[in-house]
């Protein structure tokens, strides 16, 4: 649904979801920078944000449900694909196998970091659309940013599902077989999203600087025609 035929209750609700969960995403990235640079170990931060982390990505399947009633132009099946796969990296590998070999690996920092500076961008983002606030630095970091923070985020994921697949194997082989399964099939759908950006970035950034360069050319071709 374009932003323009929103009902003034469905704006302002998705204004405060996004404003809200910005803040609640720039607390966790406040929390792990300030954690590691007072000389804690990264071994730690799962103990320090382990629990407002899972619920900010629970909270975030209410966007599945934006997407499916047409609240947002985002697509339904792109949306549950991102949510779902922060959802069973970090319940899964750290809630259902809750051992040091998971909690305490440098995957979860990055994993963290990726997150959390992906969401400090694209929730302001959304919140000055809703605005129709056009700010440029804003758009390029959520258009420009996701070369390097989706694949760290990616790799951080899948690290944390490999160090849990002993552990899943001595819970149960099916168990095990089912995170195999799982990682086969996430990595084709991370293609699928990240080609998905890059074309959003040509359409939106392209728009864009294209914009100066098409007024230089018209303003240029005005004064010729004055001068004749």
């Amino acid at each position: 649904m374009s932003k323009n035929r929103l009902n003034p209750a469905i704006r302002n609700y998705l204004l405060f979801y996004n404003i809200l969960s910005g803040v609640a995403w720039g607390f966790i990235l406040f929390s792990a920078t300030f954690h590691l640079l007072s000389g804690n170990p990264y071994s730690t931060l799962f103990e320090l944000i382990g629990q407002p982390l899972l619920i900010l990505v629970l909270i975030s399947l209410l966007e599945i449900l934006h997407a499916t009633l047409n609240f947002v132009n985002s697509g339904a099946g792109a949306t549950a694909l991102q949510v779902l796969a922060r959802l069973f990296a970090l319940y899964i590998s750290n809630y259902g196998f809750k051992q040091d070999i998971v909690t305490k690996c440098f995957g979860f920092t990055v994993m963290v970091f990726a997150w959390s500076i992906t969401e400090c961008i694209r929730y302001p983002y959304y919140a000055l659309s809703l605005l129709d606030i056009d700010f440029y630095p804003i758009l390029w970091a959520r258009y420009s940013l996701f070369y390097v923070l989706y694949p760290m985020g990616v790799w951080g994921e899948i690290s944390q599902v490999i160090r849990s697949l002993d552990l899943a194997y001595q819970k149960s082989p099916n168990m095990y077989y089912f995170l195999v399964f799982m990682m086969v099939i996430y990595l084709p759908s991370f293609n699928s999203l990240y080609r998905h950006m890059v074309k959003q970035r040509a359409k939106y950034i392209g728009a864009s600087s294209a914009q100066p360069a098409k007024s230089a050319a018209a303003s240029s071709k005005s004064t010729k025609a004055k001068k004749l």
